[in-house]
Order: structure tokens, then sequence, then C-alpha cells
């Protein structure tokens, strides 16, 4: 786990971890965020997901907007488009895009885009897709897969305020979307 430097983008730290990664004989790079916590044998369950999948990761909602779960496929508008998830939640859902806040990449993927690339800066940001979505087409252009295995739930910090609305007595949960606006939602809501 490695944080970026004050004022650079996480892809300077992805790609740092990566050069270090490529110094060893390790089969796989586990990212993980440090606003992400997971149960003890989180990477147990990642290492025995079933099927072929290059990049894996836990079952993770967004911090921002409405939390949603981080599970995508391509629209037919070409943009990433939430797939709803199986009830009960559990299995594995394959997908077009993935966070790297708890996820694990297979060795052979790594080289294979630093092959197509010709560098071992891999990660890099782009305004419409992160560094996140990025890398995750770099995936998708070298052939590889990509999976949520959600038998792996994780539980993804958010910044959060709980009140108490006087004329009612509900208990008010306020989610900061970074200052650009709130979600409230209700007790009873959740």
């Amino acid at each position: 786990m490695l944080s970026p430097a004050v004022h650079l983008p996480h892809a300077v730290a992805c790609n740092f971890l990566l050069a270090q990664f490529l110094k060893t004989e390790c089969d796989s790079l586990l990212f993980v965020d440090d606003d992400m916590r997971f149960p003890d044998n989180a990477l147990d369950i990642l290492r025995t997901t079933e099927g072929a999948y290059d990049m894996v990761a836990g079952l993770a909602t967004a911090r921002r907007g409405s939390c949603e779960s981080l599970v995508f496929r391509h629209g037919a508008d070409g943009k990433f488009q939430t797939v709803p998830l199986p009830v009960p939640v559990a299995g594995v859902v394959a997908v077009d895009v993935l966070g790297l806040g708890f996820t694990l990449v297979k060795r052979d993927m790594l080289q294979k885009i630093v092959t197509m690339l010709g560098s071992e800066e891999i990660f890099s940001f782009d305004p419409m897709l992160g560094e996140d979505g990025n890398f995750s087409q770099q995936v998708e252009l070298a052939g590889g897969t990509m999976a949520v295995n959600c038998d792996l739930i994780l539980e993804h910090a958010i910044q959060a305020y709980a009140t108490i609305e006087q004329s009612t007595g509900k208990v008010i949960i306020s989610v900061a979307d970074f200052g650009l606006r709130k979600k409230q939602t209700t007790k009873e809501e959740k």
C-alpha cells in the first residue's frame, strides 16, 4: 500500500508499486486503497475466485454520489453502466471496469500491458475514466478479463453526518459529496 505524494495523482503511486513488483517473483499484485475495510480472509477469497480472471476485486460501493455498487459493464452508448447484482448478493460477476480499491491483478496481465505499451508506466489519469477506468481499459485492450467477487463484501469509508430532525424526531444521515451536494436519507429508508 502506498499513498501518492502530496498533489501527485494516484497513477504515480500505482506505477511505483508496479516497478517494485516487477523486480519480484510474485504471481500477482494486490491494490488496497486506504479508505477500505475488509475481512481477514479477503485475500484468500480473491485468490480462490472461480473462473480464469486476470483481475478480480471485492464488492464495494462508490464513495461519491449515490454510493451504488461498483459493478460496471459497457452500455450501448459506450459509457459504463451499473450492473444489477444477483439477490441474494453472492458469486462472481464479470465486469468491464474495476476500481483498484481492493483488487488483485495477475502478473501475466501486468506484463502483457507493459509489453503492449512499451513502458512500465502503465497507469495514468484520464479525465473521463480516472486511473481505475483507464487501467481497466488497458486490461481489456490486452485481452484480459475482470470480475467482482460478491462473496467478498468491502466497506468503503465515506464522510457522513447523523442528526435528529427536530420536527419529526427522525434520524437524518447526510453524506457529503466532497462539497458538491448532500444526499439525505432517513433511518427508515436504509
